[in-house]
């Protein structure tokens, strides 16, 4: 981020200063005449007359603290400024915040039956280095939005009811029974001190999947017999056929009949897997 430095130097003395600059540390530089605002148009900071420079677009990477140092010649030649003038030298902290967290969900089973139910854990850590105010949980397609506040939750609160604090971890969990294959897509939210919502897509960490798949498990049977009328005694083949009518793969597929055995394969898996 940047920020907008804003510069004074005001002659509270009785004589003309000439030459009046300012110098600025970390990089800004050296500020003199004209200034954005202030001067009569003499170049000339007079008794009772302030000078002021706007310096926009500082960028701030880390914490900085700049110092601004007045200077001015008097009538005899001398440079007014720190340290003998010690109003001559100003100091402002800024502070560079990295407000971001972690959201997370996985699911207790990432294949269920029609009908079963899992469990979905969705955290949110606090992986920066400031609180974030009103934490909460998008969770979607559910349309739910999950806080504290919620019986989904948790714990990992330490107290202070509605921050999320640094290196904390908020817990939820949902029970959820999906009609089919589902995507359960959690976004986090928090507010940080200057009130921006720290979230997806700003924060790529803000935002996490989890793929639920509802299988159906079955299979057809049917029975037919080479001859529908015999004599005693006389031989009967029997042909089975088992289709699968589900959406996954059936493993050590067979047929067991009460009437004749044994059922023996004849044909018809594509990829010979079994």
């Amino acid at each position: 981020g940047t920020v907008t430095l804003t510069v004074t130097e005001q002659n509270n003395g009785d004589v003309n200063l000439t030459g009046a600059n300012v110098d600025v540390d970390n990089g800004v530089g050296n500020l003199s005449a004209p200034p954005t605002a202030g001067d009569d148009g003499d170049s000339i900071l007079e008794p009772g007359e302030t000078w002021s420079w706007t310096v926009p677009g500082v960028v701030g990477a880390v914490d900085t603290t700049f110092t601004a140092t007045g200077h001015g010649l008097d009538p005899n030649g001398n440079d007014i400024t720190f340290p003998a003038d010690p109003d001559e030298q100003d100091s402002v902290s800024v502070d560079v915040i990295n407000p971001t967290t972690v959201t997370t969900i996985v699911s207790s089973a990432a294949q269920i039956l029609a009908g079963g139910s899992v469990t979905l854990t969705i955290t949110e850590t606090n992986n920066g280095d400031v609180d974030l105010a009103n934490p909460n949980v998008d969770l979607a397609p559910l349309g739910m939005n999950l806080d504290e506040t919620d019986p989904e939750f948790v714990g990992g609160d330490a107290g202070d009811l509605g921050v999320l604090d640094p290196g904390e971890t908020w817990t939820w969990s949902v029970v959820v029974s999906p009609a089919g294959d589902t995507t359960y897509t959690a976004t986090g939210h928090g507010t940080d001190p200057l009130g921006n919502d720290v979230t997806f897509p700003a924060d790529q960490d803000e935002q996490d999947s989890v793929d639920v798949d509802v299988i159906i498990a079955s299979t057809i049977l049917t029975k037919i017999a080479d001859k529908t009328v015999v004599l005693p005694g006389a031989l009967v083949v029997y042909t089975y056929t088992e289709t699968n009518d589900g959406n996954v793969p059936l493993t050590a597929p067979s047929v067991i009949d009460d009437t004749c055995a044994p059922v023996t394969y004849s044909s018809g898996d594509a990829n010979a897997n079994g």
